[in-house]
């Protein structure tokens, strides 16, 4: 399920957006995205991650809002990851994306799941439990943050 169908080397730049959890296998997708990029090449990701001391409230989250969602690094395991993978990274940009939650929650596999994220998200915004989605209502919508890095390796 990770194996690209291109001979090593192949390729100066190889970009990967919110893949390296998405496809189940975190590990081996980085390892195959770096088998495929040419020596000196770039590899540039984009993916959601989580502070290093920050709880593993918004992964409840994510899964609740979709069963199979495999989590969210923290920045060190993803830095982690690169090095074990063979990879140098030469820049890391974290920072937070404030989002409209709706569509968002219109991707969920289940609408019953997409309701509950909502409530409890909603709940967070009238001084509930945290979520770790920094939830809030702009302009009458509800809107939710998370924090994604940019990586070039």
């Amino acid at each position: 399920r990770t194996a690209l169908p291109y001979p090593d080397g192949s390729f100066t730049l190889v970009t990967a957006r919110f893949a390296l959890y998405a496809l189940g296998a975190p590990d081996a997708v980085l390892r195959e995205l770096l088998r495929v990029r040419r020596p000196g090449g770039r590899l540039i990701m984009a993916d959601l991650v989580r502070g290093n001391f920050a709880g593993t409230a918004r992964d409840r989250i994510e899964r609740l809002r979709d069963p199979d969602h495999p989590g969210i690094p923290t920045i060190a395991r993803l830095t982690d990851m690169v090095t074990a993978a063979g990879g140098t990274i030469r820049r890391l940009d974290v920072f937070t994306v404030e989002r409209p939650a709706e569509p968002w929650l219109a991707d969920a596999p289940d609408p019953d799941a997409a309701d509950r994220v909502r409530e409890e998200l909603l709940d967070e915004v009238d001084g509930g439990p945290r979520t770790g989605a920094k939830p809030r209502i702009i302009g009458g919508e509800l809107w939710f943050t998370q924090t994604w890095a940019h990586v070039l390796c």
